[in-house]
């Protein structure tokens, strides 16, 4: 997978995440989170900030980098 086409996979992540945050539920980029304990420290406060709450689901997708709140 070239560099283009994984840039173009995050731009219409990034805009199918904003499209959910309007819609009241969605994935929202924590940074790093490390494991489940981790989680539960930043997803909360991760969630609140965009007006959801965490579901208690998470997945990261850039490993050390960034990871994904899902909230609702």
């Amino acid at each position: 997978m070239s560099i283009q086409s994984i840039t173009s996979s995050l731009l219409v992540e990034l805009s199918l995440q904003e499209q959910e945050i309007f819609s009241g539920t969605g994935n929202v980029i924590a940074g790093p989170i490390w494991n489940n304990e981790d989680a539960k420290g930043k997803c909360p406060r991760v969630c609140n900030s965009v007006g959801l709450k965490w579901d208690g689901n998470w997945f990261t997708f850039d490993p050390g980098k960034n990871s994904v709140c899902n909230c609702n």
